[in-house]
């Protein structure tokens, strides 16, 4: 069911993260995180679980879109359901305001009518460019740029 797939992915990449950073330790504990395609939110989740110190901001497609939903409310994590491809105009104004000390970067094509592999690709390079630069304005020059591949 579409729940537990969701609940499934939220763990998996809060597990994901935990993972990487007991072996790397690259998440600190007064840092400020931009999760790009963010939905369901694991990563930030983890981010926000690892120091009460810690914000962030997330970033998602529309769950009418194909987009995935939100599964992480707290109040230190600001959250907002945009295209990355439609809506850059208003991205750049929400993430303005912020230096981030880490970005996080999971972006995939969520589009379900995929008729040519050449076309996907080619979708998928696009938000993933998009997406790579709204962020990298924002990232401060001793920041973390991660970027999930798979």
């Amino acid at each position: 069911d579409k729940y537990e797939y969701i609940n499934s992915l939220y763990n998996e990449h809060y597990l994901q993260m935990l993972d990487m950073d007991r072996k790397k330790n690259f998440v600190g504990t007064n840092i400020i995180t931009l999760d790009l395609c963010s939905a369901p939110s694991g990563f930030s989740s983890y981010f926000l679980h690892k120091s009460a110190n810690n914000k962030g901001v997330g970033i998602s497609l529309q769950i009418e879109q194909g987009g995935l939903p939100n599964m992480l409310i707290d109040p230190r994590y600001k959250f907002y359901y945009k295209n990355i491809l439609d809506d850059k105009n208003e991205i750049e104004k929400i993430i303005k305001e912020y230096e981030f000390d880490l970005i996080v970067h999971g972006c995939h094509d969520m589009t379900e009518e995929k008729s040519f592999y050449k076309e996907t690709k080619h979708a998928e390079l696009k938000l993933w460019l998009s997406a790579f630069r709204l962020g990298i304005t924002q990232l401060k020059k001793s920041g973390m740029y991660l970027f999930k591949i798979t």
